[in-house]
Parts: structure tokens; sequence; C-alpha cells
């Protein structure tokens, strides 16, 4: 499961191999999207070769993104897995209070954990400051904490 972000493409496997769909999508916010048909999309790359060096420099991110995720799952623990997912969620900022929205369900498919487990982490952080918890949103409170979480240099315990 991944979240795709403003300006962002999706289903560009599907419009380049012309196969079946890979994922679903589904909106969690307000979104304005563009439609592209293969048949439309062919000509325009003869025509802009950059465009398709664009295309296969962002099937080269989210390839490395699969990658290292599928490397997380096999050799870091789900605490960790955990914080990294938040830090990813809140984005690139450096600031304390960025409100993560997503449910506990959600973040249970992207690390590998039940929401159950997942409960029991946040639960943890929040009793020791690192985040505050609220229906279907997590505020990071602490990012340095969660981010020595992340790279392993704290086990915030459960």
């Amino acid at each position: 499961m991944n979240l795709i972000g403003p300006n962002e493409v999706f289903g560009e496997v599907a419009l380049l191999d012309d196969g079946l769909r890979t994922a679903d999508a589904v909106a969690a916010t307000y979104c304005c999207l563009v439609l592209l048909e293969r048949r439309d999309l062919l000509p325009i790359l003869n025509d802009f070769p950059v465009l398709a060096v664009r295309l296969l420099a962002i099937l080269s991110t989210r390839l490395r993104r699969t990658s290292q995720q599928l490397l997380d799952h096999a050799f870091v623990c789900a605490e960790q897995r955990l914080a990294k997912t938040l830090l990813t969620l809140a984005g690139h900022t450096e600031r304390n209070g960025v409100r993560v929205l997503t449910t506990q369900r959600e973040l249970g498919h992207m690390v590998g954990l039940s929401r159950e487990g997942i409960n029991r982490h946040l639960s943890v952080w929040q009793r020791k400051g690192f985040i505050a918890l609220a229906p279907g949103a997590c505020t990071i409170r602490d990012r340095i904490a969660v981010e020595k979480i992340a790279l392993g240099d704290e086990v915030a315990g459960s």
C-alpha cells in the first residue's frame, strides 16, 4: 500500500505496458485528477522523449522504494517499520506537530502488522510523549525520538 501525494502520478505501469492495473486507488482527500489514455500518451512520448525519461525516473524511484520495503519487511523489526512509515507520511520536515491522517488499520497494511499490533506500539509512544493519537490521525510530537526508533537507535518497547 502506497500513498500518492500532490502532483504525483499513479497507474503508470498499466498505461505503459497496456496490461491490467496492478492496484486500486482510493482518495483520502479531495482530488483533481487527470486521466491519460495509452493511445494519447504514446504519440506524446515519441514527440517529447524527455517525458519518457521522466516516466522512467518515476518507475525507478518506485522500484527502489519497493525494494527498500521488501528489505525492511525481511530485516527490520515492526517497530522500526512503523516509525519509518510515520515519518514518510509526515513528509520531509524537521518540525514537531505534524499530523498524519491515516487509520491504524491502514498503518497496519503498510507496515505488515495487525491493527492491534500498531495500537500497542502507538500507545507506548503516546505514553512517552513521542506522538499524540486521535481517531484516524497521529501527531508526531517528538520527531527526533521517532527518527531514533526508525534508525534502531532507540527501542521504545511495547
